[in-house]
């Protein structure tokens, strides 16, 4: 299916969908999917338990603003390994991505939401969030849980709220297994962030929080995937809960 350019807009459904048999092209057997710049947003549930659909383009002038609830997600592992973004994407709802099957992520830095469950179960090896950008970043709970083949996500600098109350603990958050639990990401062995944020940063694939002098205060996740040893640098304050939940590090120390 391939939408042309044109001075329309168009959008595909609603947002506020609620019902999985009304989505637009619910359970049909399209493989490839085009968007020009007509499309504005894709509404929940629009492609919803599409079992060939291998392939989504949006252009690099696309208009989507957004994707809705599960309106590429199914009940099991889809068949869409290759999936590029535009670059006027701003929301990426719940469930929106749920399970594909693309081996890299790539998240263009226009996005300001990414919702609860958006990839969990997705198969991918990398997340990236495109360098640059200016408008703030939301990671919400369990965005990327349950990713089985995760090893690297790279965060960006503007990279602004990643859990969303003072008490809620890093691994109540985005990585989050749904049992509580790290147990599928022990692959993951590093978090990057890029350079010059104000809120996060990362050493050796170790995800912090910083103060306002950029001094990385706040342990916040130690991938599952790293082993060995690892030093907690000086100028931590706090590990915060869950930051080593479910391990495989033999060795753990604290910087003098």
């Amino acid at each position: 299916v391939t939408f042309a350019e044109g001075s329309k807009p168009l959008t595909l459904g609603t947002l506020a969908n609620t019902n999985t048999s009304n989505g637009v092209f619910y359970n049909t057997k399209i493989v490839e999917l085009t968007l020009g710049d007509r499309v504005t947003m894709i509404g929940a549930y629009a492609f919803y338990n599409q079992t060939n659909l291998t392939t989504v383009t949006m252009s690099s002038n696309s208009q989507v603003t957004d994707i809705g609830k599960y309106a590429f997600g199914g009940s099991s592992t889809t068949k869409l390994a290759n999936l590029t973004l535009g670059p006027n994407l701003e929301t990426i709802h719940p469930y929106a991505l749920a399970r594909i099957a693309a081996t890299t992520i790539n998240i263009p830095k226009s996005v300001e939401m990414v919702d609860e469950y958006a990839f969990q179960y997705a198969t991918a090896k990398e997340v990236i969030f495109e360098g640059g950008g200016t408008a703030a970043l939301t990671i919400k709970r369990y965005a990327f849980a349950n990713m089985s083949k995760l090893e690297t996500v790279t965060l960006p600098a503007r990279l602004e709220t990643l859990y969303e109350t003072a008490t809620l603990s890093f691994c109540d958050g985005t990585f989050k297994n749904l049992n509580g639990r790290f147990n599928n990401d022990k692959l993951l062995k590093d978090i990057n962030v890029e350079p010059g944020g104000q809120n996060f940063c990362s050493f050796d694939g170790v995800l912090y929080e910083m103060d306002k002098e950029g001094n990385p205060t706040i342990l916040l996740f130690c991938p599952l995937g790293k082993t060995g040893e690892f030093v907690i640098p000086k100028e931590v304050l706090l590990v915060e809960n869950g930051a080593f939940v479910n391990s495989q590090l033999t060795k753990i120390s604290f910087e003098e």
